[in-house]
């Protein structure tokens, strides 16, 4: 600071204050770049994912009517395959949003393979990223209580990337379809 002050003194008026206001402007610069942009930056990102969660929350509410509806008719079944009116991507979806954070369901993607007896099973690969260890074990037991006619066909577990705490999964569950 001395050194600095001992340059100015060596300056005249002019040459002095247009040296400060240059550092005037430099600091306002970078509190500008660096603090006030990314500040405003991260608020209007925020702000859209505002938007698009409340434009969620009525179509989501509507599934919640309805799947208490299909729970009050007794779509729960104890037989060997699911019963009608259940969907296997239905029961993995719930399970799926009452475990894990709505952002760490990468996809969900249903499908159809052969089962070893040569039967048809209904599949759904789930696939979660960056959840915690007792989110995805409430999520397993979720999918383990859901129906007798559920099982687990691949699990797949692994540190998240770059994020020593949570997990990534991929998980395939199935069940024998009705004939």
């Amino acid at each position: 600071m001395a050194a600095a002050s001992a340059l100015l003194a060596r300056l005249n008026d002019r040459e002095r204050r247009l040296v400060t206001s240059l550092l005037v402007l430099l600091a306002a610069a970078l509190l500008w770049t660096g603090v006030i942009e990314p500040l405003s930056l991260h608020r209007q990102k925020m702000t859209g994912r505002i938007d698009r969660l409340t434009t969620d929350l009525g179509p989501m509410l509507e599934l919640e009517q309805k799947i208490a509806q299909l729970r009050r008719q007794g779509s729960k079944t104890a037989s060997a395959t699911l019963g009608e009116g259940v969907s296997l991507f239905s029961l993995v979806s719930e399970a799926a949003s009452g475990s894990v954070a709505t952002e760490s369901v990468a996809s969900i993607n249903p499908g159809h393979q052969r089962g070893a007896g040569g039967q048809e099973d209904d599949t759904v690969e789930l696939k979660i990223e960056s959840a915690t260890l007792p989110a995805l074990l409430d999520l397993l037991g979720r999918l383990e209580s859901a129906a007798p006619a559920v099982y687990l066909r691949r699990l797949e577990l692994r540190r998240s990337y770059g994020d020593r705490e949570n997990f990534d999964m991929t998980v395939v569950a199935a069940a024998t379809a009705r004939p």
